[in-house]
């Protein structure tokens, strides 16, 4: 797999993508990688603490809320299959780990700056769009519709962790741009449905309390 399967943007906007992405993952402090990395992994204990907050507005929260959550889990479920099953095996762009030599990666648990030998070895994977960034806008944008105060959050957290990906040399910057696009889109077009089917429900299910 190389990059010139990736044919159908033009040279130019490609040329500006590699030169943005050496800007971005060519700098580097200990820092600035703690915090790019947790933005991208972010572990157990705070995808716990968000479990944790979910459960709690479905238990006291209304029957809008209630829709609302499960609502988004699914928009997002939705995002990750269609970047994961569709648009990556379609655009079938390669990570800049698979292919750049001397960039500066994170895998199997620290950094690595690329060679040709590792660039020959490694197992290639699909970058376009990113799934990080499809799935935390597809989220952020959804839940702005709803509550715009939660949103805007969201989307300051959606940037952070769409921009570690390209410091830690998973993706380039067009992939997470794009995966912004298509994941605003996904949430926009998600909330939509979801606030007629509330509407059609009425309002005992649009504000009523358990």
């Amino acid at each position: 797999m190389n990059s010139t399967s990736f044919h159908l943007f033009p040279e130019w906007l490609l040329s500006l993508d590699l030169s943005l992405f050496y800007q971005i993952n060519g700098h580097h402090s200990s820092v600035m990688d703690m915090v790019m990395f947790f933005l991208s992994y972010p572990g157990n204990i705070l995808w716990a603490a968000i479990g944790v907050v979910v459960i709690w507005r479905l238990w006291m929260g209304s029957n809008r809320e209630r829709v609302v959550i499960f609502s988004a889990v699914v928009a997002v479920l939705l995002a990750d299959f269609i970047c994961d099953d569709i648009l990556k095996p379609f655009f079938q762009r390669p990570r800049p780990f698979d292919e750049l030599i001397g960039i500066t990666t994170w895998k199997r648990g620290h950094w690595v700056v690329t060679t040709s030998e590792y660039v020959s070895h490694v197992k290639n994977t699909l970058s376009f769009p990113s799934a990080h960034a499809i799935n935390n806008w597809t989220l952020a944008v959804f839940i702005f519709c709803f509550y715009p105060r939660a949103g805007i959050p969201l989307m300051i957290l959606a940037s952070l962790v769409s921009y570690s990906r390209v410091y830690l040399g998973v993706h380039y910057p067009l992939d997470v741009l794009a995966g912004a696009l298509f994941g605003a889109v996904i949430g926009m077009g998600a909330a939509c449905l979801v606030k007629w089917c509330l509407k059609q429900m009425g309002e005992g299910i649009s504000q009523g309390k358990p």
